[in-house]
């Protein structure tokens, strides 16, 4: 199976443990966070600075990984992202946001799944 390449927004604890298990399984991940993260450099993660170079480096269908805490947070990072993507990239807000929400943006076609 062909291993792909996956954005993650959020490196926190639980965003960096699933990078680290990600890259353990032999995928790319191309990351980024607040705070720079050398642990998870030092694990072969690729680290960006903005949501610009993380999108570029992804190839298509893009699939990102919100791991972010709820709330103005996410929608504010929706709001970035989304003007980058094309029909076929995938954004899953991964992190604890309450239902209510991902529905109000489903809803706003601003995302399209999401509560894990």
């Amino acid at each position: 199976m062909m291993k792909t390449t996956v954005g993650i927004i959020g490196l926190g604890k639980m965003g960096g443990n699933l990078a680290l298990q990600a890259i353990e399984k032999g995928y790319t991940i191309i990351g980024m966070s607040k705070h720079h993260k050398q642990d998870l450099e030092q694990q072969h993660l690729v680290q960006v600075k903005n949501t610009k170079d993380l999108v570029t480096q992804l190839s298509s269908p893009r699939i990102v990984l919100l791991l972010l805490p709820s709330g103005k947070t996410v929608d504010e990072m929706i709001e970035e992202i989304v003007p980058l993507f094309n029909a076929g990239d995938v954004l899953a807000d991964c992190g604890n946001s309450y239902w209510g929400d991902s529905i109000r943006l489903y809803k706003g076609k601003k995302i399209l799944v999401f509560i894990i």
